[in-house]
């Protein structure tokens, strides 16, 4: 050490800040190769894997209200909770966020960013044409008049 630390006093001042500056943007250039560069990577990686999560989500649900939609066969069958909730939302212009089965004749359904009028006309059509009560209603309200940030309903049928 004591041999570097001679070999660098005997250069001129101006080499020894040229040797300084130097050695900074080597340590620099390591830092960023060996920490920075692997980080970005791995966080484009899990963007990117995120973006294909999101791609799967959406075409799930999409086959979901595809099924859940279906009738099961036959004119005079009644309509399971399931296929009545669907329609009743599609007639109201509305769309689902999460669809929850509880047993037979319950289900929890997830409704995000929708109106207020909607929503009612949707829960008035499921109570007074379809024989749905409506046992629980969750509401947060949204910084827009009239709009809701999220509604839960528990649906119950016999």
């Amino acid at each position: 050490m004591n041999d570097f630390k001679n070999w660098f006093l005997q250069n001129s001042p101006r080499e020894q800040l040229l040797l300084a500056v130097g050695a900074i943007a080597v340590a620099l250039t390591l830092l960023y190769l060996v920490l920075l560069a692997p980080m970005t990577k791995d966080r484009d990686k899990q963007i990117t894997n995120n973006n294909a999560v999101l791609l799967q989500q959406a075409e799930v649900r999409r086959l979901a209200s595809i099924v859940l939609g279906q009738q099961q066969g036959g004119g005079d069958q009644p309509r399971n909770l399931a296929q009545v909730t669907n329609q009743s939302l599609r007639n109201h212009g509305l769309r689902m966020e999460d669809f929850q089965p509880t047993g037979d004749s319950d289900v929890r359904v997830r409704l995000a960013s929708v109106e207020f009028n909607k929503v009612m006309a949707w829960l008035d059509e499921l109570e007074n044409k379809e024989g749905v009560q409506v046992k629980e209603v969750s509401v947060t309200a949204g910084d827009v008049k009239g709009m809701l940030n999220n509604v839960t309903v528990k649906l119950h049928r016999n």
